[in-house]
C-alpha cells in the first residue's frame, strides 16, 4: 500500500529562507547581548533562547536545502521536515552546551540576613564603610577605620583603626553595635595594614612593623591577646587557598626592584617562591607609592591566584593570573589608563569583583569576567571603595567606603578674616590637590565632570574659570607667565607646562609623574616618579 510522504507545499518552501534569516538575526542579537552586555542572573534563560533561535535557523535553512536536493542524503529530499527537525534538535543541544560553558551563570552577591531580616555584614568608617552589594549599613562613623576583613562565616569584621599616627586592630560583630580592641597601638608596630581572618575563624593575620624596612606577618587570636610574628618581610596582606592549607602573599625587594608571589603553609612554614616579576613589571605591594592593601585571591578551585600588577612607567594596570601548579602567568588582564586596583576577590570560577577607578573618577566596585576581562559597574556614585573581602560562601562582601570633600578658603597671613572662595565639592583623587598663587589669582584643583581640573580663582572677584581640564598639581613660575601641572587625560599623562591662561600646552615628561615643585629660580622642576620601579625624586629643566 503506498505511503503518504510529508512534503512542504511550494508556498511554505518560499518562506523557509525568510524565516531562517529572521531567526538568524535574533540569534545574533542574543549572542551580542551575552558577549557584550552586563552580567545578569537570567543568563541561563538567555542561553536557552539563543539555542532555540539557532535551532530554528538550522531547521528552516535545512528544510530549504533538503527540498532543493542540496543535502547529500538519499532520503533528504523525500523527508525534508524530518531531516531539518533532526538538524535543528542537534543544533539546540550543541549551542546550549557550548554557550553554557562560555557564559556560565553569574553568582549574585547578596547580603546575609539576621533573624530580623536585616543585613548583618557591613561597614567600617566615617565615610569609610564596609559595604555589601545590594544593601549596606555603617558599623562606625568615626572616620578612622580602614582595611576591613570579614570572617569566613560572615559574622565578624576586623578593621584597622588609626588615631593620629597610632594604629590598632579592632573586631566588630556584625549583628551588634559594639566592637573590641584585639591589638593595641604599639610603638614597635608603627603601622598596621591588611588584616585577614584565617579560614577556621580563630585567628587574625595582619601585616605590621617599622615601615617600610622591617615589615612582618603577625597572628593574633580573634578575640585578642599577644600577637606573634609568623613570617618576616611580607609586603601584602595574605590570601588563603580554598582548602585553608596554604596562604599567598607578595614580597617586594626595594633594592633590585623585584617582586615575588610567595606561598606558605598555614603555620608560616614551607615558604615557596611561586612567581617572580622583574622590572619593568611588578606585582602591586605595600612598598609602592600610594599602594593599596590588596590580598592575592585564590580561585574557587585553587588552581589560579589573581594578583594586581603593573608596568613601571606605563599607564596600564594589570591583573595577573598565576598558575599555582606551574608558577607561570597563565593570563593577564590589562585595563588602560587606570591608576590602581585596590581590591579583588573571586565570585565564581568565571568572574571577580574588583575595586578600580575610571580615569580621573572615584574608585568603584566592578564585575570582571574571567578570562575575557569584560568590566561592568556594580556601584556608581561619588564615593571611593577600597579593598575586597568575601565570606567563605561568597554571599557577603566587605569594603572600605571613603567620602572626601574639598573647599578653599583665603585669609590674612595670620589666619584671620577668612572667606570661602570655592564651595565644598566631592574629591575624586584623594590628597592630590594643591594650590598655587599667580599674583592675586589662586590656581586650584576642582572636580568637574567627574575629573580633577585646574581652575583660576579671583578671591572676592569674578567666578572661577577652568583653564586645564583633567589636570592636577598646578604650580607657577615667579613671573606668573607659565604654569606647570600633571595631566590625567587618557593618552596624555605626564608633566606639562602652559601659558598662565592654559593655552599652548607642551609636554615635558610623559608617563608616571606626581607632585612637581619648581626650583627657586624657576630653572628646574623636581617631581616624584616610579619610572625605575619605586618612588624617587627626579629633576628636569623647565626650558
Amino acid at each position: 500500500m503506498p505511503k503518504k510522504v510529508l512534503k512542504p507545499t511550494p508556498f511554505f518552501r518560499g518562506w523557509f529562507p525568510i524565516a531562517g534569516t529572521v531567526f538568524a538575526v535574533a540569534a545574533l542579537l542574543f549572542f551580542m547581548f551575552l558577549s557584550l552586555g552586563p552580567p545578569t542572573q537570567n543568563r541561563p534563560a538567555m542561553i536557552i533562547v539563543l539555542a532555540l533561535s539557532m535551532s530554528f535557523v538550522a531547521f528552516f535553512f535545512g528544510a530549504d536545502a533538503s527540498v532543493k536536493g542540496a543535502i547529500p542524503l538519499p532520503f533528504a529530499k523525500e523527508h525534508p521536515i524530518s531531516v531539518s527537525a533532526t538538524g535543528g534538535l542537534a543544533t539546540f543541544v550543541l549551542v546550549f552546551l557550548l554557550a553554557s560553558r562560555v557564559y556560565p551563570e553569574q553568582t549574585a552577591v547578596l547580603p546575609p540576613t539576621s533573624r530580623a531580616g536585616e543585613p548583618t555584614t557591613t561597614s567600617v568608617g566615617s565615610g569609610e564603610s564596609a559595604r555589601i552589594i545590594g544593601a549596606s549599613i555603617s558599623l562606625t562613623t568615626r572616620g578612622n577605620a580602614h582595611s576591613p576583613a570579614i570572617s569566613p562565616d560572615g559574622k565578624f569584621v576586623v578593621y584597622v583603626q588609626r588615631v593620629d599616627n597610632t594604629f590598632s586592630l579592632r573586631l566588630r560583630q556584625t549583628a551588634t553595635v559594639k566592637d573590641i580592641e584585639i591589638v593595641a597601638a604599639d610603638p614597635g608596630l608603627d603601622r598596621i595594614v591588611g588584616a585577614t581572618v584565617t579560614p577556621d575563624g580563630q585567628y587574625v593575620d595582619f601585616v605590621a612593623g617599622q615601615w617600610p624596612t622591617t615589615v612582618s606577618l603577625w597572628r593574633v587570636s580573634l578575640l585578642g591577646g599577644s600577637p606573634r610574628r609568623l613570617i618576616e618581610h611580607v609586603t601584602s596582606p595574605i590570601g588563603w587557598s580554598p582548602d585553608g592549607q596554604r596562604m599567598a602573599y607578595v614580597v617586594s625587594d626595594t633594592k633590585d626592584k623585584r617582586s615575588t608571589l610567595m606561598t606558605a603553609n598555614a603555620d608560616g612554614s614551607d615558604q615557596r617562591e611561586l612567581r617572580q616579576r622583574r622590572p619593568p613589571f611588578r606585582f602591586v605591594s605595600l612598598v609602592d607609592e600610594q599602594a593599596p592593601s590588596v590580598r592575592p585571591a585564590w580561585s574557587p578551585d585553587g588552581r589560579v591566584i589573581a594578583v594586581p600588577g603593573f608596568e613601571v612607567g606605563g599607564s596600564t594596570m594589570q591583573i595577573v593570573f598565576v598558575d599555582v601548579e606551574k608558577g607561570s602567568e597563565q593570563h593577564v588582564i590589562t585595563v588602560e589608563d587606570i591608576s590602581s586596583t585596590e581590591g579583588l576577590g573571586w565570585l565564581d570560577s568565571g568572574s571577580l569583583v574588583v575595586n578600580q577607578p575610571e580615569v580621573g573618577t572615584s574608585v568603584q566596585l566592578w564585575h570582571l569576567s574571567y578570562p575575557a576581562g569584560r568590566r561592568s559597574k556594580l556601584s556608581n556614585d561619588v564615593n571611593h571603595y577600597r579593598g575586597i573581602s568575601l565570606s567563605a560562601d561568597h554571599t557577603a562582601l566587605v569594603t572600605e567606603r571613603v567620602e572626601m570633600r574639598q573647599n578653599y578658603w583665603v585669609g590674612n597671613n595670620d589666619g584671620t578674616n577668612m572667606s570661602e572662595v570655592v564651595r565644598p565639592a566631592i574629591l575624586t583623587e584623594g590628597d592630590n590637590y594643591t594650590v598655587a598663587w599667580v599674583g592675586d589669582r589662586l590656581f586650584c584643583t576642582i572636580t568637574s565632570g567627574g575629573y580633577p581640573s585646574i581652575w583660576r580663582v579671583f578671591p572676592g572677584g569674578a567666578a572661577p574659570e577652568q583653564i586645564v581640564s583633567k589636570g592636577l598639581f598646578p604650580t607657577a613660575t615667579r613671573n606668573g607667565r607659565t604654569i606647570l601641572y600633571v595631566s590625567v587625560e587618557p593618552g596624555k599623562k605626564g608633566l606639562w607646562k602652559a601659558d598662565a591662561d592654559g593655552s599652548s600646552p607642551r609636554l615635558m615628561v610623559p608617563g608616571d609623574v606626581t607632585r612637581p615643585v619648581l626650583s627657586s629660580d624657576d630653572s628646574d622642576v623636581v617631581f616624584l616618579s616610579a619610572q625605575d620601579g619605586s618612588p624617587s625624586v627626579w629633576k628636569v629643566s623647565t626650558d
